[in-house]
């Protein structure tokens, strides 16, 4: 037989294929015309039959023994402490893995308070200027060391995703797990790096107020880091994650209330100034040190005008508060539930089984 002898095969008339317009090119066309289809509906369909059925037998669980109840009767095999410890020795060991990522940001906070304390080497008790400046640039440094967070949230992100949609924890024992174990390195970065610039830069030589000023930066570095890894597990890609976090980091330092003032702030737009760790930080910062005896002389001698802490205070903080807003930012900037926006996998019924291919 030769290949002249392969005629082609009839035209068959009850094919018709659809008109070019009609056929899905992109991903998200895909999608769209997968969840118009037959095909789709069924599976939902089954996937609501499944879940119905698997609720009249939790419910019917109800009537047996209390071990059985507490075997089988639940959301998730275990209690809520417990998946939570389970999570915590995971995530330890995640992160006792990547020593490298802490030894780098360790490293770095050295070498960055060497750098810093040495440009601003004693400052003289008339710089108040430039110490806010410092104040503010010191927190700016570290929230932009917690980018990091990124990177290893993306790095999680298909494993905790997966475990997730099968239902095999509580997301808030996630959320918990990574928070706790990532206090640890937060707390000596912030030691190294505020030992370094508050007592090369001559702040105010007081214990207590030294501790202060690491437990400000701590508390602002933990607010940033949580909110990049917020902005990772809401985004597809790791370049969505990155392209969020420079315009969100950019704006809370921007309306953190020393590169534009309060009062030049439009009112429509205040709320991201109050939202801002960075002006947070900036006013406690100034209270905790020009409100110190250091700065009790008038500012002109031999007058009774009001001390020179509360001049400073007036001129750079307008508000002189107390310093307890400042520590309810983390809580306002942690993620309620970022693990939940993770929807790779789609819906799973109780029996296990996604909903989405």
């Amino acid at each position: 037989m030769e290949a002249s002898d392969i005629k082609d095969p009839p035209p068959n008339k009850n094919l018709r294929l659809p008109p070019c317009s009609s056929v899905p090119l992109t991903t998200s066309a895909m999608t769209h015309a997968y969840r118009k289809s037959p095909v789709y509906v069924q599976e939902q369909a089954t996937a609501q039959a499944i879940n119905a059925q698997s609720q009249k037998i939790i419910d019917s669980f109800k009537t047996l023994h209390p071990v059985v109840q507490r075997q089988y009767g639940g959301a998730f095999s275990h209690s809520w402490w417990q998946h939570a410890k389970v999570n915590l020795k995971r995530q330890a060991q995640l992160n006792w893995r990547d020593k490298g990522s802490n030894i780098a940001r360790l490293l770095r906070a050295v070498i960055m308070g060497l750098v810093v304390g040495s440009l601003y080497f004693d400052l003289g008790r008339d710089e108040y200027t430039t110490r806010v400046a410092l104040a503010v640039y010191c927190m700016t440094c570290l929230a932009f060391s917690s980018f990091v967070e990124i990177g290893l949230a993306l790095a999680l992100k298909p494993t905790i995703g997966k475990h997730y949609s099968y239902r095999l924890f509580p997301v808030g024992t996630q959320l918990l797990a990574m928070l706790v174990n990532s206090l640890p390195v937060l707390l000596l970065e912030s030691f190294i790096f505020s030992v370094l610039v508050y007592w090369m830069t001559s702040f105010v030589a007081d214990g207590g107020r030294f501790i202060l000023f690491w437990i400000l930066l701590f508390t602002g570095n933990l607010s940033v880091g949580s909110l990049f890894r917020a902005l990772a597990f809401i985004s597809k890609r790791a370049e969505q994650a990155e392209t969020l976090a420079g315009p969100v980091a950019g704006g809370l330092v921007l309306f953190g209330g020393f590169l534009i003032a309060r009062e030049k702030i439009e009112p429509w737009i205040i709320w991201i100034y109050w939202f801002s760790p960075f002006s947070w930080f900036g006013r406690a910062t100034a209270l905790n040190e020009f409100q110190s005896s250091r700065y009790d002389e008038p500012l002109l001698p031999d007058s009774a005008e009001e001390r020179r802490g509360d001049v400073y205070l007036r001129i750079w903080v307008r508000v002189v508060g107390s310093f307890l807003p400042h520590f309810l930012v983390p809580g306002a900037l942690l993620p309620v539930d970022p693990i939940s926006a993770l929807s790779t996998y789609g819906p799973v019924s109780r029996h296990g089984e996604s909903t989405q291919r």
